[in-house]
Formats: C-alpha cells, structure tokens, sequence
C-alpha cells in the first residue's frame, strides 16, 4: 500500500524540513521505501539535512 504524507505549513523556519528528513530516515530504517521531495522552488535544503548533493538546483528528489 502506498501512502502519501504531506508536511507543509503557513510559515517559514517552522522545521518542516528537519522533521521530514527524521521522518524519511524512520521509515526507512523500518524497512519502507521512502521517496522525499522538497518542493521549495525558491530554496528546497532537504539534501542539505541529509548530507546529498544536489543536482538539480531549485528542487529536490531523493
């Protein structure tokens, strides 16, 4: 079964994305299969939390 999760929030600096990446990396460790995308246009920093270089500037798969 898939599901999906999204985390977004009204405001900036809230820790969406540290609480992503400590998600991401839970389920993982779990066994799951975990597809993160930050979809920040403007500044996505997931693979920054998660120590990966980002190829495609602007947004983020991992």
């Amino acid at each position: 079964m898939n599901t999906i999760i999204p985390i977004a929030s009204g405001k900036g600096g809230v820790g969406k994305t540290i609480f992503t990446a400590n998600l991401g990396i839970a389920l993982a460790n779990k066994g799951k299969t975990v597809i993160a995308i930050d979809l920040d246009l403007g500044s996505s920093n997931l693979h920054t939390c998660l120590g990966i270089k980002n190829r495609h500037p602007g947004t983020c798969f991992i």
